[in-house]
C-alpha cells in the first residue's frame, strides 16, 4: 500500500511540476533507453545494463573536465569507452590521464563483457573494489600510480583471463600477494615489495624486485658512475621500465651489461646520457612505462609497430629534450596526453595506426619546432583544432582514417611549408577552403571520403609542386575547374563519388597517368573519348587477349573501391605491363601477380579480388587495408601465395580459404584478426609457411595442422591462443621455426617435439606450460634458438639440453625449477641461467 501511495505521489508531483512549467506530463524513459545512448535499447538490453552501471559510477569519479557520460550523447562517444561485440557491449574502459580523483566504482565490476579496465596515472584513493573479481572475461586490468590502499582482494585471483595486473605505485597497498596472482604473465608485484601469502614464496625469489641504484653503480653498467650520476639515474629508469615493455624477445637491459651496448639503447655526450630508445617492431607486449619520463637527455623514442597496450603516460611531457616520438603501429589507447604539447623541442610526432580516442588536444599547437604530424588511423572525434595552425614549420600533417568532425579550419592556409595535408576518411564537412591554394609547396592533398560539399576552387590550380589531388567521394558540385589542367606535376587525381560535378572534364587531366575519370560519366571538353580496357593502350591486342581485358576491368573496378588508389598507375590509357604491381605472364596473357606492399592502401580488400582467376600470388601487405578478409578469395584456385600482413584486418580467417589446394604461404601476422584458427587449414597440402602471429585469435591450436608435412614454418605467437600444444604437431618433420609464444597454452611441453629433426627455432616462452621439460627436446639436432621462459614449468632441467651442439641462446628463467644448471648449459653463448634461483650441477670429469 505504501509503494502504491508513493508512486502516486510521485505522479502527482510530476504533474504539478509540469503544470508550473507550461508543459504537458509525461512519462520520461530512464536515460539508458532514450533511444540515443544506446541504440534500439529493447535489442541491447546488456547495453543498457552497462549504461546504467557507467552512469551510478560516474557519481563517485572528479575530475577536472567532467565525463561525458549523460543522455544526450551516445555511448559508443562516451570519454573512454570502447565498445565490441554482436550485440555491442562496453569492452573496454581507459580513463587514464583523465585526471580523475575519488574512488573506484563498485560498479564497474557489473560490466560483465569488459575485457580491460585502465585507471593508472591518476589520483583515486581508498580500496580496490572486490567487485572487480567478477568480470570474467576481464584481461586487463591497470591501477598503477594511484593513491590506492588497504589489501588487494583475493577476488582478483579467480578471474581466469587476467593478462596484465599492474598496481605499482601505490604506496597505501597492505597485505600479501596470493599465489595464483604470480602466474598473471605481465605483473608488477615486484615493484610493490609485498609478501606472499599463505607460504607462497617472496616475489622476490620469482619475480625479482625494481632495481636499486646500486645495481648501476657496479662500475659494469656504467662506468666511473661517480662521474657519470646522470647515466646511473638513467640506468635506473631503464631496468625498473624493463618489466613494463613485456617482449617476446627479451631485452638484455641488465647490470652485468654496459648500458651503451643495451637493447636499443645509445649513449651520448660528455657525461654520457641516454639519447636513443630505439625498440621497432621488437615484440613488445606490455605497456609504455611513465617510467620513460625520467630519461631527461631523451632526444629520440621509438616504440613503433609493437603490441603496446594501454595509455601514453603524461610523464612523456617531462621530456624536454625530445625531438622524436615515434609510437605508430600499436595497440595503445585513451586520449592524446596534452602534456605532450610542452615537449618544446620536438620535431616529429607519429601516434599513427592506434585506438586512441578523445579529441586532438589544442596543445599540440604549441608544438613551434614540429614537422611531422601523423595521428592517422585512431578513433580521434571532435573537430580539427584550429591551433594547429600556429605550426609554422609542418611539413606534414595526417590526420586521416579517424572521427574527425565539422569543417577544415580556415587558419590552416596559413601553413605555408606543408608539403602533405590528409584529411581522408573521416566526417567532415562544409567547403573546401580557397586558401588551400596559396600552400604553394603543397605536394599531396588527400580529402575524400568525407562530406565535404561545394565547388572545387579554381585556387587549387596554383599549387606548382602538387602531385596527388584526392578529392573523391564526397559532396562536391559544380564544374571541374579548368585551372587543374596547369598543374603540370600532376600524377595523380581522383575526383569521383562526387555526383553533384557537372560540366566536361579538362583535356589536359585525361593525360594525368593515375585517374578515376572515366567514371565520372562527363565527356572530355575537347570532345575526345575517354580510353577504356578495350582501348588498344592498356591491353594490346584486346580481340585476342578477353581474358585480360577482364581482367583490366576488374583492376580498374578494384581500383576505385580502394581509399589509397591514388598511389596507382593504373588507367586505360597505361599499358597493363606497366602498372604498378601487376604482373602478366601466360598464353593467352592473363594477371599472375598483384603485389601492392607499402602502397598505402587504406581502403577495404576488395572481394572482386577472387574473379582474377589466373592469379598466383597475391600480396597486399605493409598497408592499412581494414575489414574482413573477403571469403570470395577461396576463388583462386591457382593461388600460390596470399601476404596479407601488417594491416588493420579484423574479423575470422575465412574457412574457406582451405579450399586452395595449390597454397603454399599464407601470411596474415600483425593485423587485428579475431577467432578460432579454422581446421580447414590443415586441408591445404602444399602449406609450407602459416604464419598468423601478433592477432587475437582464440581458442585452440587445431591438432589436425599436424597433418601439413611440408610445413616448414609455422608462426601462432602473440594471441589468445588457449589450450594444449597438440602433440601432433610433433609430425611435421620438415619444420624449422615453430613459435607459440604469447599465448595462454597450458599443459605439458608434448614430448613428440624431440621428433622435429629439423626445427632451428622453439618459441614456447610467455605461455601457462606446466610440468617438467621433456628430455626429447635433446633429439633436437638443428635447433639453435629455444624460449621456454616466463611458463610454469616444474622439475629439474635435463641434461640432455646441453648435448645440442647447434645452441646459441636458451631461456628458462620466470619457471619453478628444482635442482640444479647442467653446467654444459653455461657454454650456451646467450642464456639467462643467472636469473634462476638454482645452482651449477657439478662438471662431470673429462
Amino acid at each position: 500500500m505504501r509503494t502504491r501511495r508513493a508512486i502516486l505521489l510521485a505522479g502527482l508531483l510530476a504533474a504539478v511540476l509540469a503544470a508550473v512549467d507550461g508543459r504537458p506530463a509525461r512519462a520520461e524513459p530512464p536515460t539508458c533507453e532514450n533511444g540515443v545512448v544506446v541504440p534500439d535499447p529493447e535489442v541491447n538490453r546488456g547495453l543498457v545494463i552497462d549504461c546504467a552501471n557507467l552512469l551510478a559510477a560516474k557519481t563517485l569519479f572528479t575530475a577536472p573536465h567532467p565525463l561525458n557520460w549523460r543522455g544526450e550523447t551516445p555511448i559508443a562517444e562516451w570519454d573512454g569507452v570502447t565498445l565490441l561485440g554482436e550485440p555491442p557491449r562496453v569492452a573496454e574502459l581507459n580513463l587514464s590521464s583523465y585526471g580523475l580523483s575519488g574512488r573506484i566504482p563498485p560498479q564497474l565490476g557489473r560490466l560483465s563483457a569488459l575485457r580491460s579496465l585502465w585507471l593508472q596515472d591518476s589520483k583515486l584513493t581508498g580500496a580496490i573494489p572486490p567487485e572487480l573479481g567478477s568480470l570474467r572475461n576481464l584481461e586487463v586490468l591497470s591501477l598503477w600510480g594511484n593513491q590506492l590502499s588497504g589489501a588487494i582482494p583475493i577476488q582478483l585471483a579467480a578471474l581466469p583471463e587476467l593478462a596484465q595486473l599492474h598496481l605499482g605505485g601505490n604506496p597505501g597497498l597492505t597485505g600479501c600477494v596470493r599465489l595464483a596472482l604470480y602466474d598473471v604473465p605481465n605483473n608488477d608485484f615486484a615493484a610493490i615489495g609485498l609478501p606472499g601469502c599463505d607460504g607462497s614464496p617472496s616475489p622476490t625469489a620469482t619475480f625479482p624486485p625494481a632495481p636499486m641504484p646500486s645495481s648501476c653503480e657496479n662500475g659494469i653498467a656504467v662506468p666511473d658512475p661517480v662521474d657519470n650520476p646522470g647515466l646511473v639515474s638513467d640506468c635506473v629508469a631503464l631496468l625498473a621500465a624493463k618489466a613494463a615493455l613485456a617482449s617476446a624477445a627479451p631485452l638484455n637491459w641488465d647490470p652485468a651489461i654496459p648500458v651503451g651496448e643495451w637493447d636499443g639503447i645509445l649513449t651520448s655526450g660528455t657525461p654520457p646520457r641516454v639519447t636513443l630508445l630505439a625498440l621497432l617492431d621488437h615484440g613488445l607486449l606490455g605497456h609504455i612505462p611513465a617510467q620513460l619520463g625520467s630519461l631527461s637527455a631523451l632526444e629520440a623514442l621509438w616504440l613503433s609497430e609493437n603490441r603496446l597496450t594501454g595509455v601514453i603516460p603524461a610523464a612523456l611531457g617531462l621530456l624536454g629534450n625530445l625531438e622524436s616520438l615515434w609510437l605508430h603501429k600499436n595497440q595503445l589507447t585513451g586520449p592524446i596526453p596534452p602534456q605532450i604539447g610542452s615537449l618544446r623541442s620536438l620535431q616529429y610526432l607519429r601516434l599513427d595506426e592506434n585506438h586512441l580516442g578523445g579529441g586532438i588536444p589544442a596543445a599540440l599547437g604549441s608544438l613551434r619546432g614540429l614537422r611531422d604530424l601523423s595521428l592517422a588511423g585512431n578513433q580521434l572525434t571532435g573537430p580539427i583544432p584550429p591551433e594547429l595552425a600556429a605550426l609554422t614549420n609542418l611539413e606534414t600533417l595526417r590526420l586521416n582514417a579517424n572521427h574527425l568532425r565539422g569543417p577544415i579550419p580556415s587558419p590552416l592556409t596559413s601553413l605555408t611549408s606543408l608539403h602533405t595535408l590528409r584529411l581522408d576518411d573521416n566526417d567532415i564537412t562544409g567547403p573546401i577552403p580557397a586558401g588551400l591554394g596559396s600552400l604553394t609547396r603543397l605536394r599531396h592533398l588527400s580529402l575524400n571520403n568525407n562530406q565535404i560539399a561545394g565547388p572545387i576552387p579554381e585556387q587549387l590550380g596554383a599549387l606548382p609542386d602538387l602531385r596527388h589531388l584526392w578529392l573523391h567521394d564526397n559532396q562536391l558540385s559544380g564544374a571541374i575547374p579548368a585551372a587543374l589542367a596547369s598543374l603540370g606535376a600532376l600524377n595523380s587525381v581522383q575526383l569521383s563519388g562526387n555526383p553533384g560535378l557537372t560540366g566536361c572534364i579538362p583535356a589536359a587531366l585525361s593525360g594525368v597517368p593515375t585517374t578515376d575519370l572515366i567514371e565520372l560519366g562527363l565527356p572530355r571538353c575537347d570532345g575526345e573519348p575517354l580510353l577504356t580496357c578495350e582501348s588498344g593502350a592498356a591491353v594490346a591486342d584486346p580481340a585476342v587477349a578477353p581474358g585480360l581485358v577482364a581482367d583490366c576491368a576488374i583492376l580498374l573496378n578494384i581500383k576505385a573501391s580502394l581509399a589509397g588508389r591514388g598511389t596507382l598507375n593504373w588507367s586505360g590509357g597505361v599499358s597493363m605491363s606497366d602498372w604498378d604491381g601487376v604482373t602478366i605472364g601466360g598464353v593467352p596473357p592473363r594477371v599472375h601477380k598483384l603485389e601492392l606492399p607499402q602502397y598505402h592502401l587504406t581502403g577495404r580488400i576488395p572481394p572482386e579480388l577472387g574473379e582474377l582467376t589466373a592469379l598466383r600470388e597475391l600480396r597486399l601487405h605493409h598497408n592499412a587495408l581494414a575489414g574482413s578478409i573477403p571469403a570470395e578469395l577461396a576463388a583462386l584456385g591457382s593461388l600460390d601465395a596470399l601476404w596479407l600482413y601488417d594491416n588493420r584486418l579484423t574479423g575470422a580467417i575465412p574457412a574457406e580459404l582451405g579450399s586452395l589446394e595449390n597454397l603454399r604461404s599464407l601470411w596474415l601476422h600483425k593485423n587485428r584478426l579475431t577467432g578460432q584458427i579454422p581446421p580447414a587449414l590443415a586441408s591445404l597440402p602444399e602449406m609450407e609457411s602459416l604464419s598468423l602471429f601478433q592477432n587475437e585469435l582464440t581458442g585452440p591450436i587445431p591438432p589436425a595442422l599436424g597433418t601439413l608435412r611440408k610445413l616448414r614454418h609455422l608462426a601462432l605467437s602473440v594471441n589468445h591462443l588457449s589450450g594444449p600444444i597438440p602433440a601432433a604437431l610433433g609430425s611435421l618433420v620438415n619444420l624449422e621455426d615453430l613459435s607459440l609464444s604469447g599465448n595462454r597454452l597450458s599443459g605439458p611441453i608434448p614430448a613428440a617435439l624431440g621428433e622435429l629433426r629439423n626445427l632451428r627455432f622453439l618459441y614456447l616462452n610467455w605461455n601457462q606450460l606446466s610440468g617438467p621439460i621433456p628430455m626429447e627436446l635433446g633429439g633436437l639436432a638443428a635447433v639453435s634458438r629455444i624460449g621456454l621462459d616466463r611458463n610454469r614449468l616444474t622439475g629439474s632441467i635435463p641434461a640432455q639440453l646441453a648435448t645440442l651442439t647447434n645452441l646459441q641462446s636458451l631461456r628458462l628463467s620466470y619457471n619453478q625449477f628444482t635442482g640444479c644448471i647442467p653446467s654444459a648449459l653455461r657454454d650456451v653463448p646467450l642464456t639467462d641461467l643467472d636469473d634462476l634461483p638454482l645452482p651449477d650441477c657439478p662438471r662431470e670429469p673429462p
